[in-house]
């Protein structure tokens, strides 16, 4: 189903082997039992990729701190969904306006932000450092940001979730993989994230099918 699925939406399908514990634990090569998904970034890893496995957090935290010159502290705890809904937002600022902020962001936005919203924290989640925040920046630039930026401000809330599992970056290469263990399907959320912004906008996207070893 997954490699049909891959057919109707226009993304890439591939298959990767995986060593199966049990109780939806999964290993990559000789590393420690994990979930399916930190297991195939492991895999990605080895092939030389960077990246993390967090699905849409790594974009949502990102858009946030390109879309502010300086985070005012009122926005420290918002939602990148809530600020541009502007259910956050002074009503007369716009999302029209934070895009438009985004244009200019640069790589010391991004760390200066990163500090402001949780400040003397290495991480802001489970498998997410700052210095992943500043990595994926860098590989995709302003502008491709500003383009993945534009699409979910339509409907933020309806594209907050969706993303792929992993996001991953090798140099100014950046390409999305969603992992399906065995069992797993498609999710409607899932369908219309990438027909409606990833793969419009000409990410390399791999709907991707593990199977144990």
């Amino acid at each position: 189903m997954t490699e049909a699925a891959a057919r109707t939406l226009g993304t890439g399908y591939e298959t990767i082997r995986l060593v199966h514990h049990g109780a939806k634990q999964w290993s990559f090569a000789e590393e420690p039992p994990t979930v399916v998904e930190n297991a195939a970034l492991q895999h990605y890893a080895a092939e030389g990729w960077d990246g993390v496995a967090v699905e849409g957090l790594s974009i949502m935290f990102l858009i946030k701190l390109a879309a502010f010159v300086e985070i005012d502290p009122h926005h420290v705890m918002g939602c990148t969904e809530a600020i541009f809904s502007r259910n956050l937002i002074n009503p007369k600022t716009t999302a029209a306006e934070l895009l438009s902020t985004m244009v200019s962001a640069d790589r010391s936005r991004i760390i200066r932000n990163s500090q402001i919203i949780r400040p003397g924290k290495q991480s802001f989640f489970p498998g997410l450092r700052k210095t992943d925040l500043v990595c994926l920046f860098d590989a995709l630039g302003p502008d491709r940001l500003h383009q993945i930026a534009t699409i979910f401000a339509k409907a933020p809330y309806e594209f907050r979730s969706g993303w792929p599992d992993l996001t991953l970056w090798n140099g100014n290469q950046v390409a999305f993989r969603e992992i399906k263990a065995p069992g797993d399907k498609m999710h409607f959320s899932q369908k219309r994230l990438l027909s409606e912004i990833l793969v419009p906008l000409g990410y390399d996207v791999r709907l991707v099918d593990v199977l144990p070893e």
